[in-house]
This record gives C-alpha cells, structure tokens and sequence, in this order.
C-alpha cells in the first residue's frame, strides 16, 4: 500500500499484467476536462504525452511503468518529463515548440 495525497490527481492509461502503462486514445479530451473539472495534474501513459501537452494550466505526467509512477507518488524518484532539456515550451513527439 503506497501513501500520497491523491486529491486533485488523475490517472488515465491501461495497466498490463507486466505493469507497463500503454497509451489510450482520446487523451486530449480528457485531459481538457481533468483542467476543466479542477484537477491539477495528470498522470498518462508516455506515449501520450505528446498530446496532451498541447493543454495548458494543468500539470501533466508520462509514466513508461506502474513501478515508476508509485516512486514518483511516495517522493523517492521523480517523473521528470513533463518539459524536457528545461526548456519552454511545449513537448510534442521529440519537439520543443516555443510560446
């Protein structure tokens, strides 16, 4: 059993037996209504992270393993990509778009 405030956290993606979070369809609307609804961050699968990036006003978290997210969720390591490399902008598919 992990510890973590889950208050005003989603979490969306398929879970497989061998605890790879795989991608889901229909992410950015999702996503706009998580932001919509109040939520304040997101947890996705990594290879939707891409997409849902184009949201804006919500934090939003790519996950690879079920391992990954539960270390990031007790503060032992730390998901990292929501903006590679530090810089501005917007992360989509191996680009950095500036705003």
């Amino acid at each position: 059993q992990i510890k973590f405030n889950p208050s005003l956290k989603m979490f969306a993606g398929e879970l497989s037996l061998d605890g790879q979070i795989r991608p889901i369809t229909g992410i950015l609307p999702l996503v706009l209504m998580a932001r919509d609804r109040g939520f304040k961050t997101v947890f996705i699968p990594y290879e939707n992270l891409g997409e849902a990036s184009l949201v804006d006003n919500i934090e939003i978290v790519g996950v690879s393993c079920l391992v990954e997210l539960i270390k990031h969720l007790e503060g032992l390591s730390l998901i990292e990509n929501k903006n590679p490399k530090g810089r501005r902008g917007k992360y989509i598919e191996g680009w950095i778009f500036g705003y």
